[in-house]
């Protein structure tokens, strides 16, 4: 029942400021729940039902939450929701290629199962803008972010019995202008270049680049001055970092063992970084 969902995750909303005892004592606080909560339930029910302001609300002056809950109900996938916030680590190790545990951990935003446990997917929540996830899907696949390779691998030791490789995306929630499921990484893939790209080429690059952390070889980034984001970095004023001098920095390094670069640092180009992992079946992959 629609309306008896709007209650429910209204409610939700409510218990989770209460526990948290958090402040709505000014303007900004006001404002900043009724894009989050404006359009749930009823007016009645709502004190924020009409969103406050213009700026960063959706036309329809719905908040994020009831358009999150149209964007649930309106999906074409019977999957379910089966993990909130799934840690994984010490006790829920990531596994590289020969089953050895990989050094890392962190927490799933969320992980979906198939009624028959025959597929899943995991998402990332992301307020980010559209154009920035495509960035982040492209700095996945060239081996710059591994956050969502890496809950995809770590899906597996929550769902054991789950025998193919588990569809890793990003779910953008933003006041404005959309909510929805974007940025699935294995769109851009066949089945068996997918397959090779979670079991073999995303732990050779997290291995590869640990061992570069043990022999010492922190460099300044090489991924140049925007996909680096070194305008949001603390240490830009003490950094050497020399962006005009990209290519010839990664030309020289690569030639040391010991450090890893990035795919996706040598080009921006699809193409090129999925041609990376069509050796995984012989043959070009259709973008």
């Amino acid at each position: 029942d629609r309306e008896e969902l709007e209650r429910r995750l209204l409610a939700a909303v409510e218990q989770t400021l209460t526990e948290n005892d958090y402040p709505i004592a000014s303007a900004f606080d006001e404002r900043l729940i009724s894009i989050l909560c404006a359009g749930l339930a009823s007016e009645a029910e709502n004190p924020y039902y009409h969103a406050i302001g213009t700026e960063g609300v959706h036309e329809s002056g719905r908040g994020v939450f009831v358009r999150f809950l149209e964007a649930e109900l309106e999906t074409d996938t019977n999957a379910k929701p089966l993990y909130f916030e799934a840690e994984f680590g010490d006790d829920r190790p990531v596994l590289d290629s020969d089953g050895t545990p990989l050094p890392v951990g962190g927490v799933i935003d969320r992980v979906d199962i198939a009624p028959d446990w025959s597929t899943a997917t995991v998402f990332d929540y992301k307020t980010s803008r559209r154009n920035r996830i495509y960035t982040l899907e492209k700095h996945a696949i060239g081996g710059m972010d591994f956050q969502l390779p890496l809950y995809a691998r770590a899906a597996h030791t929550l769902l054991p019995d789950v025998d193919t490789p588990i569809e890793a995306a990003y779910y953008m929630l933003r006041p404005d202008p959309e909510v929805n499921r974007f940025g699935n990484l294995s769109r851009r893939l066949d089945d068996d270049a997918y397959e090779y790209f979670l079991e073999t080429t995303t732990p050779d690059r997290i291995e590869a680049a640990i061992e570069a952390l043990e022999q010492g070889a922190f460099h300044p980034t090489v991924a140049g001055e925007d996909a680096a984001q070194c305008e949001y970095c603390a240490f830009q004023d003490v950094c050497d970092v020399r962006h005009h001098r990209r290519e010839a920095i990664i030309d020289e390094i690569e030639e040391d063992d010991n450090i890893y670069v990035p795919d996706a640092a040598r080009t921006d180009d699809w193409d090129e970084l999925i041609d990376q992992l069509a050796p995984a079946q012989g043959g070009d992959i259709d973008v």
